[in-house]
């Protein structure tokens, strides 16, 4: 046999300690991580080259990688249709959202429920490495509230990533009480979820703390629906209007600020915390440019191209009156450099045209079609704070958030032993 050499090794080994290896690496080491996606790759390959039976895939499966893969193969098409070789990077940075769901939808790779809690425990421990390493870097991290505190520079990636991490961190200990058989171990899970929760108010990741609880919430009222659960379901949303409503007609502050928001009306910093609220501000000013680049020509059908952020820089610089949001002045300088669209939906659409949030609208829809199908209220949660994130960032730009998506969506999506 030409490549008998190969029927020594089981690839299939291989498979899960790489993946374990990218879960764990995936808070940082950006560029080992990469290269482990790079052997998961080529240990695929080996393994088809070894027994191209094994590596096969049923309608369904093919189906789902095709959809999973789709935002990937927009940005292929588009490469390759215009031929401008320089945005070639986008393609191998946005590898991993095709690579993933092909590996794991196959009969090689398709992934049983013992080994995603496997993967999820390695991001968990890494997730508590990583914020280990920032309590070390700035012991103050748990107690410090200066506003002129940069955070950012004490953790190991952004904020918004880091929030991101955090909350599903503690969602994954939530998911894991459920399989606990100890006491002990239930109340740990339990004290960790608490920890990590409060950690990311301390980091101030607003919309990935709204995201979470409002997925949660929705995740938690489908499992009461599909258990039949409704008197429960009643009374948890009855407790929840109420308690809203009180709030809202109590609270001047917080009707002013979900006017704000509701109206995208940018926030009064005589009135208002800038530290909780100057991101927001920040995100209208941006959108505001992101609509205008859209609003020329057909950039709202065909997007403004790849090459949009000059585009987007021009109007942060000269046509976008700052100080109309309420920026501070010691932001003007980063804000007129290099900020993408922050929000996925955007992003796409300036760069692919209208093709892209259609992609990423259907990826969602068939992300919660596969949740309910498989009853898998995690999935469905994780699918829900996902895109709540990429709301306010744009998650899929950048490694930490292509990689995070694609193996734990590719993982829930093609579990073999779901239900």
């Amino acid at each position: 046999m030409k490549y008998g050499s190969l029927l020594k090794i089981d690839f299939r080994k291989i498979h899960f300690v790489l993946l374990s290896l990218i879960a764990f690496t995936l808070p940082f080491f950006t560029v080992f991580n990469s290269f482990l996606i790079i052997l998961l790759a080529a240990n695929f390959f080996f393994a088809w080259l070894k027994d191209r039976s094994v590596v096969s895939f049923d309608r369904q499966s093919g189906i789902l990688i095709i959809f999973f893969s789709s935002i990937f193969l927009i940005y292929f098409g588009w490469v390759i249709g215009t031929g401008i070789v320089k945005y070639w990077f986008i393609i191998e940075k946005k590898f991993s959202l095709f690579i993933f769901p092909l590996i794991l939808g196959s009969s090689f790779g398709k992934p049983q429920k013992k080994e995603l809690d496997r993967i999820l425990t390695f991001f968990l421990i890494s997730l508590l490495v990583s914020i280990t390493l920032a309590l070390v870097k700035h012991p103050n991290l748990l107690s410090q509230h200066n506003e002129s505190f940069d955070i950012d520079s004490y953790l190991v990636m952004r904020r918004p990533y880091m929030g991101l991490y955090t909350l599903f961190g503690a969602s994954i200990c939530i998911y894991f009480t459920h399989k606990s058989t100890s006491v002990l171990n239930t109340i740990a899970l339990i004290i960790l979820a608490v920890f990590l929760a409060f950690f990311s108010y301390l980091i101030y990741v607003k919309m990935a703390i709204i995201g979470f609880l409002i997925s949660g919430l929705i995740a938690y009222v489908v499992y009461l629906i599909y258990s039949k659960f409704y008197r429960q379901v009643l009374f948890l949303l009855a407790a929840l209007l109420s308690c809203l409503s009180v709030v809202f007609f109590v609270s001047i502050p917080f009707q002013e600020i979900v006017k704000n928001i509701v109206n995208l009306k940018f926030f009064d910093f005589s009135e208002f915390s800038w530290i909780y609220f100057l991101s927001i501000n920040m995100r209208y000013a941006i959108w505001s440019c992101c609509y205008d680049v859209l609003a020329q020509g057909n950039n709202w059908l065909l997007g403004a191209g790849l090459g949009h952020q000059s585009l987007l820089d021009s109007c942060y610089v000269n046509d976008l009156a700052w100080d109309q949001f309420g920026v501070v002045e010691a932001y003007l300088d980063l804000g007129k450099s290099l900020f993408n669209a922050h929000n996925q939906w955007l992003q796409i659409w300036l760069d692919c045209g209208v093709l892209g949030p259609v992609a990423i609208t259907v990826i969602v829809a068939t992300a919660i079609r596969r949740a309910m199908r498989q009853m898998n209220f995690f999935y469905l949660f994780f699918t829900l704070f996902f895109f709540a994130c990429c709301i306010t960032e744009s998650m899929l730009e950048v490694q930490r958030g292509i990689v995070f998506y694609a193996l734990f969506n590719s993982f829930f999506a093609f579990n073999s032993n779901d239900k």
